[in-house]
């Protein structure tokens, strides 16, 4: 069985002959030094190693109700947090609790849209490190994590009174 593989453009035929990989055309030593582990780990599982797009990071999770099947009740205060904090989650949404400053925070609802973009603004902004659908490494966040809470709180409480004024239930 052989494999092909493209390295700087250039497209390569691996077969393994009486044990020994053998490329076609030959492969510069320079490149076999640098991928000598990828390639072994490559050939050895006889497959390429599984990308990380969005699309694999959304494959098993589900609509929210999945990701919280049993648990429907914190799967409720965590929508209603979100909805006290002026985000409406979309059915689609992988809610990320490891990301989230409290129950229902909105910035910790990853959307189909926004995927492994969205994680690594999020934790770029807070400086949380990650390391999985999206590697970065720690540092001072941005904001001060207690600002930003407040700021979120106040935009709630803004939220909650445009919806009184505008359904007419605010005080007169």
């Amino acid at each position: 069985m052989s494999h092909v593989i493209i390295e700087g453009g250039v497209q390569y035929r691996v077969t393994i002959v009486a044990g020994k990989t053998v490329y076609d055309p030959p492969l510069p030593k320079q490149i076999v030094k640098r991928n000598a582990k990828r390639l072994k780990a490559m050939l050895d599982a006889q497959s390429p190693p599984r990308s990380m797009t969005d699309v694999e990071l959304f494959a098993d999770v589900g609509t929210l109700d999945k990701q919280y099947r049993g648990e429907e009740q914190y799967l409720d205060s965590i929508v209603a947090g979100a909805r006290k904090h002026g985000y409406n989650p979309n059915p689609h949404d992988f809610y990320m609790g490891n990301m989230a400053r409290f129950v229902g925070d909105p910035e910790a609802f990853v959307p189909p849209t926004g995927g492994r973009g969205h994680i690594r603004k999020v934790c770029e902004q807070r400086g949380i490190p990650s390391s999985g659908a999206v590697n970065l490494a720690g540092r001072e966040p941005e904001v001060d994590p207690w600002e930003a809470i407040e700021a979120t709180q106040k935009r709630a409480k803004e939220v909650g009174r445009s919806r009184k004024a505008s359904t007419g239930k605010g005080k007169q």
